[in-house]
């Protein structure tokens, strides 16, 4: 079973870390996408958990919109969903992260 973990920010990556643990230790193969925001201390949490995305959509830009957040992930998470058959999709997010890729997967 194919597994994509959507996260964006150290806290959510900290959420995060158990279940992508988890997930591994049970056999599932999962993706790890990040959204690009917060990169220093995201990256800093990524390597203590040794947590590889294989996905960064770098969203962050200054002065956007929560709509233009908002849009780049749902694109960035339908480009990824259509690059590989996953069969969930997991996200600990921001509101508009997590609504964003799920509105996205529910798409997909």
């Amino acid at each position: 079973m194919n597994i994509l973990l959507v996260f964006g920010t150290r806290p959510e990556a900290i959420k995060m870390a158990p279940v992508a643990d988890f997930l591994r230790k049970s056999g599932m193969k999962i993706s790890i996408c990040v959204t690009g925001q917060h990169k220093e201390m995201l990256n800093q949490v990524l390597e203590v958990f040794q947590l590889r995305p294989d996905y960064d959509l770098s969203v962050m830009k200054e002065n956007q919109t929560l709509n233009q957040v908002a849009s780049k992930v749902i694109k960035g998470v339908a480009e990824i969903l259509g690059s590989k058959k996953y069969q969930w999709v997991i996200v600990q997010g921001d509101t508009t992260t997590t609504v964003a890729t799920a509105l996205s997967a529910f798409y997909s």
